[in-house]
């Protein structure tokens, strides 16, 4: 229902782990925030709120339904170009 549909989850599961490329050895990838101090730091750098407005000026729910809907990298399948007759029809839609 609702929280599948915006995405909300309701366990401590890592969003980056299932969409993410995978790495080269010694490659930084990106990870959600581990503590709600994390979370209001992350919402202070992206807004430009006061850290005394993120705690008294807006509902903690407002804050994580913010944050479960913000936006994120997500892989695409990549489509391979099997032979040349391929590439010239891709190539002439674009002529």
């Amino acid at each position: 229902g609702f929280f599948e549909y915006y995405q909300i989850s309701l366990d401590d599961a890592d969003y980056a782990t299932e969409e993410s490329e995978p790495g080269r050895p010694g490659e930084l990838k990106s990870e959600s925030s581990h503590s709600p101090w994390g979370l209001i730091w992350t919402i202070i750098q992206q807004t430009g709120w006061t850290y005394q407005y993120v705690l008294w000026g807006v509902s903690w729910v407002n804050l994580q339904m913010m944050i479960a809907d913000a936006p994120r990298l997500k892989r695409v399948n990549k489509r391979y170009i099997e032979d040349d007759e391929e590439l010239f029809d891709i190539l002439n839609k674009f002529a």
